[in-house]
């Protein structure tokens, strides 16, 4: 019945929305939940967003735990969304921060000055993390809070980790600011003078 549902079209039906939210709890496999698990994001009700939630922070198995984030970054953008959404960023694993600043990027057009997100996604990069997740969580600081953003891409910029360097080059991109652009400039000329160096 889970893989039926799965390939549901459209707004489910009350008695489809119990059989869904019923079926995740209940399911014999993880992969029956996690189609299930996908279906939620169709059911726009605090109860289901408190169960997505709860997979978040709770299920051991990491796979589910990103379906349930694709899900909550599929529905509509709430407070309320935008606070599940970010308790990924305190995931151990580095794909459920990944698909954290994934759905958090695929609704940037909605976050735009969202102080929350911004905030959160700040004290992710200042905690530091692989380079993988830190830069895109700068590229997705600067197109949510560009403002908060420009320290830290200038910051970042004159540390020249060279790991950081292509998302930090968009996410300037996306600011705009000047002193980002002299600062990339700078380390871009570096970069060409030690590669004649070598």
């Amino acid at each position: 019945a889970a893989f039926a549902l799965s390939r549901h079209k459209g707004p489910l039906s009350p008695s489809q929305r119990l059989h869904v939210v019923n079926g995740v709890a209940r399911a014999k496999s993880d992969r029956a939940r996690g189609f299930l698990i996908r279906l939620m994001a169709l059911i726009e009700d605090t109860a289901s967003l408190e169960m997505l939630e709860q997979i978040i922070e709770r299920h051991e198995n990491s796979d589910l735990r990103i379906e349930a984030l694709r899900a909550v970054g599929r529905r509509k953008l709430t407070p309320e969304t935008v606070e599940v959404l970010v308790k990924g960023l305190s995931d151990q694993s580095e794909h459920v921060i990944a698909q954290t600043l994934l759905s958090l990027q695929s609704q940037v057009a909605q976050l735009k000055g969202n102080d929350a997100a911004g905030e959160h996604l700040l004290r992710f990069i200042n905690e530091g993390s692989s380079p993988w997740t830190q830069s895109l969580a700068i590229e997705v600081l600067a197109a949510v809070e560009p403002e908060l953003a420009s320290p830290v891409v200038d910051q970042f910029l004159r540390g020249g980790d060279e790991d950081l360097m292509p998302g930090l080059m968009r996410a300037s991109g996306q600011i705009g600011s000047s002193v980002s652009r002299t600062t990339l400039l700078m380390n871009l000329q570096n970069a060409r003078t030690d590669i004649q160096m070598a």
